[in-house]
């Protein structure tokens, strides 16, 4: 009886991940992706990525620093859409670096060019030390940087 149980069980959860497994595919390989951005696909590897770190689309994640041209917010944005959250935690708005003003500007208008993907992210801000407030206290369940962590 209790094999009959675990394997009802197992079969549901491989529906499940199925189901997720598809959406995030859906993600990764649409159309609102540029074709120069899905070629990096195969250096990047973005669906492994997000198996390793266990990515799913009920989650509230933050994107460190996501970057002028979104390369991950382009797939977990529609990842998360319809039941998760994504927080973009940026630069400064009011940041004298021009690199930092001309990324969050670059990021701004991509989401604002395509509401229908991006308009359920939410902008924060992350400039240490005095900006930290990335997301709602205790509310992400996934906090990721790509790419912005470099040595030598």
């Amino acid at each position: 009886m209790h094999l009959k149980i675990f394997l009802l069980a197992l079969l549901l959860l491989s529906f499940n991940s199925s189901a997720d497994l598809g959406s995030r595919q859906k993600a990764i390989s649409g159309e609102h992706r540029s074709t120069q951005h899905k070629n990096r696909d195969i250096y990047r590897n973005p669906q492994s990525t997000l198996d390793f770190f266990v990515v799913e689309p009920s989650m509230t994640v933050v994107e460190i620093w996501p970057g002028g041209k979104a390369w991950y917010t382009e797939i977990l944005a529609p990842y998360l859409k319809d039941q998760g959250l994504l927080y973009a935690a940026h630069f400064d708005a009011n940041s004298t670096v021009p690199y930092f003003s001309r990324n969050l500007d670059k990021f701004k208008h991509k989401l604002t060019a395509s509401p229908d993907i991006y308009g359920k992210v939410i902008i924060t801000t992350l400039q240490p030390p005095p900006l930290l407030e990335i997301a709602p206290e205790n509310s992400a369940d996934r906090v990721l940087t790509f790419r912005n962590v470099q040595t030598g």
